[in-house]
C-alpha cells in the first residue's frame, strides 16, 4: 500500500518522498507548504504577500492550517463583482452586457469560476480587479489580457447567447492562450 503511494506522488510531483506511517503527515506538510504556497508565490506577491510566512506564522506548519488559510483566496461571485473596474459613463449596449456579464457570474459554480478567473487573469485566486472593455469583434467575442486583468466582453448580444458563448470558453480546456474564436456556425 505505501509503494501504491509513493509511486502516486512520485508520478504527480516528480519526486521520491518515501512515505510510510511514521512520517507521512510530514510529507503531506512539506507538499502543501511546497505546491499551495511556494509554487504560488508569484499570485501571493501580486495580492501584496511578499513574506507570507513571517506575516502569518501561525497558518504554517501543518497541511489543516494551511488549507485553512489558503481558503481566504478562493473567490466567490461576490469578490469577482466587485473587482470588476468598468468605465463610468456607459450608453445602453454597455449597460446591458455588463448586466449579462454580472447574470452569468452570478450563476457560477466555484470550479467555474475558478475557469473564469483563470481565462481573465491566469489565477483562480480572488481578484484585486478586473477591468472590462467592449467589443465589435464577431470573430473575438470574448478576449482576456492576463498581465492586465482585462476582460473584453461582446456588445449587442442576447443573454441566452452571451452565456452560452462565455460557457463554451469556461469549460473549454483549450483556452490557455486567453483567445476564444468562435466557430463560423455559432456566430
Amino acid at each position: 500500500q505505501w509503494q501504491k503511494i509513493n509511486n502516486i506522488l512520485d508520478v504527480f510531483f516528480e519526486k521520491k518522498y518515501l512515505v510510510n506511517a511514521d512520517n507521512i503527515i510530514k510529507k503531506l506538510s512539506d507538499l502543501a507548504d511546497v505546491h499551495l504556497l511556494q509554487k504560488s508565490k508569484t499570485s501571493l506577491e501580486l495580492m501584496g504577500f511578499h513574506d507570507w510566512k513571517k506575516l502569518y506564522p501561525e497558518h504554517f506548519g501543518d497541511i489543516d492550517k494551511i488549507v485553512e488559510f489558503s481558503k481566504q483566496f478562493h473567490p466567490t461571485s461576490d469578490d469577482v463583482l466587485k473587482a470588476f473596474k468598468k468605465k463610468e459613463n456607459i450608453n445602453k449596449e454597455e449597460a446591458a452586457a455588463l448586466k449579462n456579464l454580472e447574470k452569468v457570474i452570478r450563476g457560477l459554480t466555484l470550479v467555474e469560476l475558478k475557469k473564469f478567473l483563470r481565462f481573465v487573469t491566469g489565477s483562480a485566486l480572488k481578484p484585486k480587479q478586473i477591468s472590462v472593455e467592449f467589443s465589435n469583434d464577431e470573430h473575438r467575442p470574448f478576449n482576456a489580457r492576463t498581465c492586465s486583468s482585462l476582460l473584453y466582453i461582446p456588445l449587442n448580444v442576447k443573454y441566452n447567447k452571451f452565456k452560452g458563448m462565455l460557457m463554451k470558453i469556461i469549460n473549454d480546456e483549450m483556452n490557455q492562450d486567453m483567445t476564444w474564436v468562435l466557430p463560423h456556425d455559432q456566430q
